[in-house]
């Protein structure tokens, strides 16, 4: 299931591309690197870990924009479990976004995200490691504020949906337009 849904997000990805060919001449590239902070709750535990970002995308009309996003785990967290320590981190991300967008004023655009991911996450106790894969719709909103004509600053949260477990993403990204 969440494979045809990833497989109709690329297709109407490539149609809405296609779609937007008269446009292309004016379309922009978009890369990114960036830091997360990753709030990951799940049956009663709350661990924080930090990630780094690295995200490319297109600018495929001037009120939308498609990034691919990969963001590997650079910190983790420790929480107790009946008294024994449990180091949790996020090894990766990797997520897919259609982001509309408006500009506010001159240099300031407020854009929503919706999209998929898939991530690994690990937890290691007494020598054991355990590791899980979670894929599912994320969504989110952010603002990009321009620095000059190519440059951009970008805050953004985000929301990875997770049956078993909040996961939430607050983040800072410095981006190029070319």
């Amino acid at each position: 299931m969440k494979k045809n849904i990833l497989s109709t997000a690329v297709a109407l990805s490539l149609i809405l591309s296609a779609s937007t060919a008269a446009y292309a001449e004016d379309s922009k590239m978009l890369l990114e690197v960036g830091y997360a902070a990753v709030g990951i709750e799940d049956e009663g535990f709350d661990v924080d870990v930090g990630a780094l970002n690295l995200g490319i995308g297109i600018e495929v009309h001037e009120n939308l924009n498609i990034n691919a996003n990969y963001a590997v785990g650079v910190s983790d967290d420790t929480v107790i479990v009946l008294g024994t320590p449990v180091s949790a981190e996020l090894n990766s991300i990797f997520s897919v976004f259609f982001e509309p967008k408006t500009e506010l004023s001159d240099g300031v655009e407020l854009y929503g995200r919706l999209g998929y991911y898939t991530a690994e996450v690990q937890a290691s106790a007494n020598g054991v490691s355990i590791s899980d894969d979670t894929s599912d719709f994320a969504y989110g909103a952010g603002l990009r504020f321009d620095i000059g004509d190519s440059a951009y600053v970008t805050p953004a949260y985000t929301v990875y949906n997770d049956d078993e477990g909040d996961v939430t993403a607050m983040s800072i990204a410095v981006g190029m337009k070319f």
